[in-house]
């Protein structure tokens, strides 16, 4: 097993651990639940920067690398549903794994035709604004819960205006998801319309 792979697959055991993390809703849960966050981040940074400075792309890792992050960002996104923080609608939540599936599945489709889909920009774009969302919001929560310990406190910003930059950082978060699935789907649009036939 390569460096890089070892990251990632580290990043996959992480994911599950910030659930259990964070559903303690205490502020010592909300603080760990950041710092595994963001070594979570860290090693999706790392395995990508190790395997190709070291020159060990893998068939593993290039497998495995999309599933972690996908993921590390459902399970974050799910939780901050299913906590009930304001900012975080279900629309949007259901839009953004949706794509997750959509590219997955896409993956899968054309990769048994021989065809490989290469990270894009947009993808990249998408992954940035996810995991930026999901860390701006697990330092206020954690910023939060340090003043006052009530989940139903650390929860919301306080803030009507911070509210309002929350959502439209999810909003815009939620279109940048769609338009990359998007991009994919046409970019392979000629072997998704050969296997219709």
């Amino acid at each position: 097993m390569t460096a890089a792979t070892l990251l990632t697959v580290i990043r996959l055991l992480l994911a599950p651990l910030f659930v259990i993390v964070v559903f303690r809703e205490t502020p010592r849960a909300v603080w760990m639940a950041s710092m595994i966050f963001t070594l979570a981040a860290f090693t999706d940074f790392m395995d990508g920067y190790l395997a190709r400075r070291t020159e060990t792309v893998t068939k593993v890792g290039r497998i495995l690398d999309p599933l972690a992050d996908k993921l590390l960002v459902a399970v974050a996104y799910l939780s901050f549903l299913f906590l009930g923080v304001p900012s975080v609608k279900a629309w949007m939540v259901g839009a953004i794994l949706g794509r997750e599936f959509l590219v997955t599945g896409l993956r899968s489709f054309v990769g048994r035709r021989g065809v490989v889909i290469h990270s894009s920009p947009l993808g990249k774009w998408k992954t940035g604004f996810q995991m930026g969302f999901v860390f701006t919001l697990l330092i206020i929560m954690s910023i939060r819960a340090t003043s006052d310990p009530t989940p139903s406190y650390w929860k919301h910003s306080g803030n009507s205006i911070v509210d309002g930059i929350l959502l439209g950082g999810l909003l815009v978060t939620t279109a940048i998801t769609v338009v990359s699935g998007l991009d994919y789907v046409w970019k392979t649009r000629s072997v998704l319309l050969g296997g219709a036939r």
